[in-house]
């Protein structure tokens, strides 16, 4: 009801559970600054009924998402998740799927499950926070320019997921990111794919 809602004002992306998903209340632990959820929350969401099987309740959403043009985020739900998320969505004709940053510490993405989620048409977004001091498993920037080369900057987005008051302003992580990826081996074309050309088919601007 919320995403029938919210169409006629011209939504672009639809996040899957993010803070209140599974995944991330059983793995908050690792995100440091964070007010822990309460003992009773501490199931979350997921968005399998049982074990590999879609709640019903995403075939309208997905449904959704994809007469509408939308762009489809995972959000924080295990790679599990995302991956039958994202057949399904496919199966019903979302053209447009971005892993949400596969690589954070409290996700548990693997090389070939990102290459996996490619070869199925999606696209991974990585984010320099969590390669920022504070995290307890910091990802190190050369290991993200390893995944990118892996699975080719054609399937990847480059952001930052700033906004924080602890972390600096987004435009200066932005370019610390470029920085980091240059000093790295990624070509400049291949950086304006990630921060322009290919946000800006997912978002529909091209």
């Amino acid at each position: 009801m919320a995403l029938k809602a919210a169409v006629p004002y011209g939504i672009k992306q639809v996040w899957m559970p993010t803070l209140d998903s599974s995944q991330f209340i059983h793995h908050q632990e690792m995100v440091p600054g964070l007010n822990p959820y309460p003992a009773e929350a501490k199931e979350g969401i997921s968005l399998f009924q049982a074990e590999g099987i879609l709640r019903d309740e995403l075939e309208p959403i997905l449904q959704c998402i994809a007469e509408n043009d939308l762009l489809l985020g995972t959000g924080h739900v295990s790679s599990r998740e995302a991956k039958a998320l994202v057949r399904r969505a496919v199966d019903l004709g979302v053209k447009k799927i971005l892993i949400t940053h596969p690589q954070a510490p409290f996700l548990d993405w693997g090389l070939e499950d990102m290459k996996e989620a490619a070869e199925m048409g999606a696209y991974l977004e990585h984010d320099i926070v969590f390669s920022l001091p504070g995290w307890k498993d910091a990802v190190p920037s050369a290991r993200i320019a390893e995944v990118i080369r892996f699975v080719g900057p054609g399937h990847c987005v480059m952001a930052t997921d700033g906004g924080q008051a602890s972390n600096p302003p987004p435009v200066q992580m932005m370019r610390y990111f470029i920085q980091e990826m240059l000093i790295h081996g990624i070509e400049e074309e291949e950086i304006q794919w990630m921060v322009k050309e290919n946000p800006a088919r997912l978002l529909g601007l091209l």
